[in-house]
């Protein structure tokens, strides 16, 4: 696909720090007709509801066993069949529209079952979403600045969460976002604009096996991050998901990662959701005085 030559409309979806940022994106219809216009795709293609089961209990392998499909298909004449578009984005950037660094969004469709959407011709590319920029390092850690940045990456992040758990369809998913939660060990964790008329997102230690460790210095095996969002997933047939979404912390120089017997850190451009479960406890992280992006572990008070 040549996507410099593709016809792409835009729409202005935020205007912050008196810079507009823009969805561009291609008509729909003209994505789903290459599609539907793909012989190969069409003798794959699924057009009825089927009540599959693996021993003995339901399964939803694909779109077309979800129970909104069996009821969506009741709702309308025998004549007619069920269209169902996927929508989804990825952690991949761009620079084809005016240089530009943009999330590009793909369609595909659950009638194409799930081992021949798999293959490159079965998705269209639809358009992008902006990326937000912050114009200094104070604002990327002001609160308003994490408001933005925590709803534009969950989505993205909760897509990547499902498919390390290799959960192909989030069918009659519902999602909860709390303020705070209490934690095992009874310290609460927040992620709020609005704790006591201020902002409250705490920092967080998370001790981690080795083959989970990002490829940086870890504290003797803890991660540093910041709670930026508190949600609850729940999916039909499976426990409840109970989630943060977090911006990691990383050493700020690797020949110097202690000063003061204090780990000193930088806050970095990495995103996840990770279990709640896995915090190992709420840690004290403070900015180091008179310096850019640098923040000290405070393990002097408990």
């Amino acid at each position: 696909m040549n996507i410099s030559q593709l016809s792409y409309s835009k729409h202005c979806i935020l205007v912050h720090n008196n810079r507009e940022y823009f969805i561009n994106y291609r008509p729909i219809k003209n994505c789903i007709e290459i599609l539907l216009s793909n012989s190969e795709i069409l003798q794959h293609f699924i057009f009825k509801y089927e009540n599959k089961k693996h021993q003995g209990e339901k399964s939803y392998a694909e779109q077309n066993s979800g129970n909104w499909w069996k009821y969506a298909e009741a709702s309308i004449p025998s004549s007619a069949c069920i269209l169902s578009l996927i929508l989804y984005s990825d952690a991949t950037t761009t620079d084809t529209l005016g240089k530009s660094s943009l999330h590009p969004i793909y369609i595909s469709l659950g009638n194409i079952p799930t081992w021949r959407r798999n293959k490159e011709d079965a998705k269209q590319l639809l358009g992008y979403f902006p990326i937000l920029f912050a114009k200094n390092e104070k604002e990327k850690t002001s609160p308003e600045f994490k408001k933005l940045v925590r709803f534009a990456k969950f989505l993205e992040c909760l897509d990547l969460f499902f498919d390390m758990l290799d959960i192909i369809l989030a069918e009659d998913c519902r999602i909860k976002i709390f303020g705070s939660v209490t934690l095992k060990n009874i310290n609460i964790l927040r992620a709020t604009n609005k704790f006591q008329n201020r902002p409250w997102f705490s920092n967080i230690a998370i001790a981690m096996d080795d083959a989970e460790l990002f490829e940086y210095q870890s504290d003797n095996g803890t991660c540093y991050a910041q709670t930026l969002l508190i949600t609850e997933v729940i999916l039909p047939n499976k426990s409840p998901f109970h989630l943060a979404l977090v911006q990691w912390y990383d050493f700020k120089s690797k020949k110097t990662p202690f000063v003061y017997d204090c780990p000193l850190l930088k806050l970095v451009e990495i995103y996840n959701f990770i279990e709640i479960e896995a915090i190992e406890e709420i840690v004290h992280i403070v900015p180091r005085f008179d310096t850019k992006d640098e923040y000290f572990v405070n393990k002097f008070i408990f």
